[in-house]
């Protein structure tokens, strides 16, 4: 996490005019609102608000200007010069340009603190409050936020950036480049067209993958598995069961973290189908529930919970490209099934 100071002065005014539904918010209102310290601002774009919006006492989400999409016009400006030799005429060019008025709009999610910290601490402190804030937005509005921007402002001001976009990506093997790699993005592309079952679990992965909630994440990352495993499912064999046959993992699930200066070691499969059954379900999870010396994976549910979605990412795209290679017991069991 890198912070950046920012020096006093700005470059342009991206408030919108609005009310905010318990009365007219004028213009230097809604400015006054915003420059208010301390405060965690996050900047989105994708989600077009009419009027600030009160998510709770201390948030507050705020319509900008939009961001437009010049940038992305120029390029397809380019794409269409080089490869097919078209030159826009001035005509199109305008009705394009014209098209970004409203695109992408932006809204900042501010929370407001009681105390002044360093930006890493007011940020990690914002980060739940601003999660739950964003899917009420999301409720509200049909659409999805893509953030791109953190503002910190104590005494100083400070921000960094979000890129949004990574080119990080688990090899699911050696070699998993070139015709390998295409093979591959065959296989999981046939095997989508034919089982409407495996094209949920495909789904489900990408939506698990936008999660930002770690906890949620694992539980979401869980339900791929579960998705897959279905026809191993049967007398004696339940969920968690059936997701370690699917992967081989007939002697547990066992991964090993260090964190802390503490060493732990749990079962993945067990923990994230316990919590998704907590999440999911409603079902009671208490360390209780644990053999003894298993209670410490709590330490890592609390302050950690990426260690576990990380872990489950793996096996989901190992379990994923199994299928599609026609190597997994579970893709065995569905045939066998379904009379195949």
């Amino acid at each position: 996490m890198s912070f950046r100071r920012y020096p006093a002065g700005c470059a342009r005014w991206t408030l919108r005019y609005c009310g905010d539904g318990r009365g007219k918010l004028k213009h230097d209102e809604a400015a006054a609102l915003i420059s208010k310290r301390p405060a965690v601002h996050r900047l989105c774009y994708g989600v077009f608000l009419q009027s600030p919006l009160w998510i709770s006492e201390d948030i507050l989400a705020v319509p900008l200007l939009p961001m437009g999409f010049e940038p992305e016009f120029e390029y397809v400006v380019d794409y269409l010069c080089q490869f097919h030799g078209v030159e826009l005429s001035p005509k199109d060019v305008e009705v394009g340009l014209a098209q970004r008025n409203q695109a992408l709009p932006v809204i900042t999610v501010i929370h407001f603190h009681k105390s002044s910290a360093t930006p890493e601490q007011m940020e990690a402190r914002s980060r739940e409050s601003l999660e739950r804030a964003e899917q009420i937005i999301a409720w509200a509005t049909g659409d999805r936020l893509t953030e791109f921007a953190y503002i910190t402002v104590n005494k100083d001001t400070y921000f960094r950036m979000v890129p949004p976009h990574s080119r990080r990506r688990t090899r699911l093997g050696f070699g998993n480049t070139g015709d390998d790699l295409k093979q591959s993005v065959d296989r999981l592309r046939e095997a989508a067209n034919e089982d409407p079952r495996f094209a949920f679990a495909m789904s489900l992965f990408a939506d698990a993958t936008h999660e930002p909630n770690p906890l949620f994440r694992a539980c979401r990352l869980f339900t791929v598995l579960e998705s897959l495993a279905y026809s191993l499912k049967g007398e004696g064999i339940g969920s968690r069961r059936a997701v370690k046959i699917m992967l081989g993992l007939n002697d547990g699930a066992k991964s090993l973290v260090q964190v802390d200066n503490r060493q732990i070691s749990y079962d993945r499969i067990e923990i994230a189908g316990r919590l998704r059954d907590k999440f999911f379900h409603g079902v009671p999870f208490l360390a209780s529930d644990l053999v003894e010396e298993a209670r410490q994976v709590f330490y890592l549910i609390e302050h950690y919970p990426a260690k576990i979605a990380d872990a489950l990412l793996g096996d989901c795209e190992l379990a994923l490209a199994r299928w599609a290679n026609d190597a997994s017991p579970a893709r065995d069991a569905a045939k066998a099934r379904s009379g195949m």
